[in-house]
């Protein structure tokens, strides 16, 4: 079979196990008797492909369906860190909780809470899904010591937003934190943003973008951040913290 990636079977008797990435199968009777192409789909996010127009038709849990392409339903992917058996960790910052539509923590929907007690030692994958109605992102996870990884959907709207002061900061075990989603267009505020995160290895923030330059606030914005992390910016924004005196010589990556 064409794009079958795992074959079982002899000669006389082929059967197909696996499609390759970006062909999904098509069953009869419980096997795959075809893998079809399918255009803006991956195997992670698109359940099943529409094979004349070659888009996703249909998306597994946790996606949705937008013009072919399954998008995910939360705002944000963080990844927490416990070293002991009950402990009990703060999540988000608890004015946000009104915010919160649905959140996920290891596969399982709970009621949106501030803090959580986790049973077992290890990494914990928590899924935010937030409404799109706040204008202010301030503190949203200061001082939240046990997050480690934190990644933005692209689906979150992020255009209104006027305040991140502090948003990140004292994170001190955070060492990875991709915002490359972010629209930051009307953000006027990044006070202390990413400060004291002493354990910051990656930080995307490509796409930011800075309009009124003359009231644009990111003092103390790398203030205590890890010296070894490495920042993914743009040249306007890298100028624009140039304009404020906040080019501070951390290792910059222009893309």
């Amino acid at each position: 079979m064409n794009n079958c990636e795992i074959c079982a079977g002899n000669i006389n008797d082929d059967l197909c196990t696996s499609c390759f990435e970006r062909f999904f199968p098509t069953y009869q009777n419980n096997y795959i008797i075809s893998c079809d192409y399918c255009q803006l789909g991956n195997r992670e996010q698109c359940l099943e492909c529409d094979n004349i127009n070659f888009t996703c038709s249909r998306c597994n849990d946790g996606f949705q369906l937008s013009n072919g392409q399954c998008i995910s339903e939360y705002s944000f992917e963080a990844i927490y860190e416990t070293n002991s058996y009950n402990q009990n960790i703060e999540l988000i910052n608890k004015d946000f909780l009104r915010h919160i539509n649905k959140m996920v923590i290891d596969g399982e929907d709970i009621r949106p809470t501030s803090n959580i007690n986790i049973h077992n030692p290890g990494n914990h994958t928590v899924y935010f899904k937030m409404d799109n109605k706040t204008n202010i992102f301030s503190q949203m996870f200061f001082n939240i010591t046990n997050l480690i990884s934190l990644y933005s959907y692209s689906n979150f709207n992020t255009l209104y937003v006027e305040d991140m002061d502090e948003m990140f900061s004292n994170c001190l075990s955070l060492t990875y934190l991709n915002l490359s989603s972010f629209n930051t267009i009307n953000t006027h505020n990044m006070y202390s943003m990413f400060s004291n995160c002493r354990s910051l290895k990656y930080l995307d923030i490509s796409n930011f973008k800075v309009h009124y330059i003359n009231y644009f606030d990111c003092r103390n914005i790398f203030s205590s951040i890890n010296s070894d992390v490495t920042i993914y910016t743009n040249s306007a924004f890298k100028s624009a913290l140039r304009t404020k005196g906040e080019d501070i010589g951390l290792r910059f990556k222009i893309i």
